[in-house]
C-alpha cells in the first residue's frame, strides 16, 4: 500500500471517529437542554407556588 493511500485511509478513519464523537456529543446536548428545559419548568412552577403560599400568610 502507498503511503499516500495509507495516509488518506488514516485520514478517513480519524473523519469517521470524529463525526461518531460529534454525533454522540449532540445527543448529550440535546438531553442536557431536555434537563435544563424541565428544571427551568419545576423552578418557575416551585417559585409560583411560594408565593402563593406567602400570599395566604
Amino acid at each position: 500500500m502507498e503511503i499516500r493511500e495509507k495516509g488518506s485511509e488514516f485520514l478517513k478513519e480519524e473523519l469517521y471517529k470524529a463525526q461518531k464523537e460529534l454525533k454522540l456529543k449532540d445527543e448529550e446536548c440535546e438531553r442536557l437542554c431536555k434537563v435544563r428545559a424541565q428544571l427551568e419548568q419545576e423552578l418557575e412552577e416551585l417559585t409560583a407556588s411560594l408565593f402563593e403560599e406567602a400570599h395566604k400568610m
